[in-house]
């Protein structure tokens, strides 16, 4: 009785169906905590898996031409919905917008650069 969180003076006030029945939900308690640890376990797995998956796509983008990469919706069905024509548009778009940026901010410190002699 003292695993389960009791104390012995208590225990002898308890009739043994109540001994029993105490027992059983301390059971059933911690089966229900067994059964929560290996669901984390097993999310934690598939988190892992799905990053390995997104890994290798994207490294497989540098090495064969054409490829494109899973995406979301594809590694983790249900909990994401498919991009829209759309919203693909929209994220192409600020993409070249970005690297349309990026190439202004390399060219303008290259002219800095030439100017301060550096």
């Amino acid at each position: 009785m003292l695993d389960i969180g009791y104390s012995p003076s208590f225990f002898w006030e308890l009739s043994v169906g109540e001994i029993h029945d105490i027992a059983e939900s301390y059971v059933r308690k911690k089966e229900s905590e067994k059964e929560e640890k290996e669901r984390n376990i097993k999310d934690q797995i598939l988190i892992s898996q799905g990053l390995a998956i997104m890994v290798s796509d994207n490294i497989k983008t540098m090495f064969v031409k054409g490829y494109k990469p899973s995406e979301l919706h594809e590694i983790y069905p249900g909990l994401f919905e498919p991009l829209s024509p759309q919203t693909r548009k929209e994220q192409s778009d600020l993409d070249l917008h970005k690297a349309r940026m990026e190439d202004y901010v390399f060219r303008y410190n290259m002219t800095l650069k030439k100017k301060g002699g550096d």
